[in-house]
């Protein structure tokens, strides 16, 4: 087999390949992957500050609209009396707590919740928030805020700390820039 004319002499491909990392100002692997992390570090540090304020936002957008249901509503303060589980054709057994509460004008009303979870969430005798629509208390639904906001509060908790993470990179990159100046 013959060699084209333009062909590199045996080991020149080395050569090359070295003068082409050197030829970008990297003298060694260790400042190339030196130089990768930052900037990996600076694409992570904007990326999560990013998304933390995509779902502190998002967290606004699921909190504001219950925050306003729950303005025109009634509040009272109930009590748990007990939570019946019910079972449906497939198997899955829900529990729907039954509670009272007294309406301003000191009438006790007696409900079962319309919403079943797939625990028991209250205790016989725990003390609740109760809203409901003025005229209709047998409407009633339970209120706490954990239920209540629980997304809302999810992706607040969720979008602060990926914020700070990316906030803490992104300083201390350029602390270390100053430095460098």
């Amino acid at each position: 087999m013959t060699r084209p004319a333009l062909a590199l002499p045996m080991g020149a491909a080395d050569v090359r390949s070295k003068q082409a990392r050197t030829a970008g100002g990297y003298t060694s692997r260790m400042q190339w992957w030196f130089r990768f992390w930052v900037r990996w570090w600076l694409w992570v540090s904007r990326s999560l500050m990013w998304v933390g304020v995509i779902l502190l936002v998002l967290a606004v957008g699921f909190w504001l609209p219950r925050w306003l249901w729950s303005r025109s509503m009634q509040h009272a303060t109930g009590t748990v009396t007990e939570t019946e589980a019910r079972q449906d054709a497939q198997g899955n057994v829900a529990y729907f707590p039954h509670f009272r509460f007294r309406l301003p004008d000191g009438e006790i009303v007696q409900v079962v919740s319309a919403k079943g979870g797939d625990e028991s969430t209250f205790s016989a005798d725990e003390v609740v928030p109760v809203v409901y629509k003025a005229g209709d208390p047998q409407g009633a639904e339970l209120a706490p805020a954990k239920q209540v906001y629980r997304t809302a509060i999810a992706l607040a908790i969720t979008g602060t700390v990926l914020l700070d993470i990316g906030a803490g990179l992104w300083i201390k990159r350029r602390r270390r820039e100053m430095r460098a100046l």
